[in-house]
């Protein structure tokens, strides 16, 4: 199996720095152009996948439908890969949040986790069981010599933090410090049930960096 990591577009509440953590927010105007460039570097490529996956919210299911070109119905819905719950918190400016708060998302690692948010730990059981099903699907395949699979899932920022703390195994104060800007994509290969480390496919900000390369592997 090659699992394709993707951020979500650009959004009115990204740009203006408040938190977005379950609210349900549309792509803007660029993130809508962001998602485009991405689906036309995947088309490219000659990518074509088997499986789309995204959380709920609108932000992640358009993406997931720009970047594949499926018609949204056919996307599955998987929550387990829904963005961190930031309870009371959700759609307040930075600058605007309590003291706590602040501490918290500077240093998650270390500061009290703020009444209502979800706990790193929780986040990273839930995208882990995800990515843990799809690794023993992907096991059973292989025992079958059925065609192998290219998967999509389009999520949320710290969702994939979460998940790169398990594919990757950063330190947990370091993957605070991993940029993942909207419509980054990254890629793992899992066999037998063994994920890859990850590698960088397309800088969702920087398209004129992109690179071709060879994704039959």
């Amino acid at each position: 199996m090659i699992l394709y990591l993707m951020r979500h577009g650009e959004t009115l509440l990204n740009r203006e720095g408040r938190l977005q953590g379950q609210i349900d927010t549309e792509l803007d105007a660029e993130g809508i152009a962001e998602a485009e460039r991405a689906g036309a570097f995947v088309k490219a490529q000659g990518l074509v996948f088997d499986r789309v996956y995204s959380s709920h919210l609108s932000r992640a299911v358009d993406t997931a439908a720009f970047v594949s070109g499926w018609e949204r119905d056919r996307i599955r819905i998987d929550d387990r890969i829904l963005e961190m719950d930031y309870g009371p918190s959700d759609g307040v400016r930075f600058q605007d949040l309590s003291a706590p708060v602040r501490s918290f998302l500077l240093d998650p690692v270390h500061a009290p986790l703020p009444e209502g948010f979800e706990s790193l730990s929780h986040l990273e059981e839930r995208t882990g069981r995800f990515l843990w099903d799809l690794a023993e699907e992907a096991a059973e395949r292989e025992r079958q010599g059925t065609k192998e699979e290219r998967i999509l899932a389009v999520t949320h920022g710290v969702a994939i933090r979460a998940m790169l703390r398990r594919l990757d195994g950063i330190d947990e104060e370091k993957i605070w410090k991993v940029r993942i800007d909207n419509c980054d994509l990254r890629r793992t290969v899992c066999r037998d049930g063994v994920y890859a480390r990850t590698e960088p496919v397309y800088r969702g900000t920087e398209p004129q960096t992109m690179e071709r390369k060879d994704h039959s592997v």
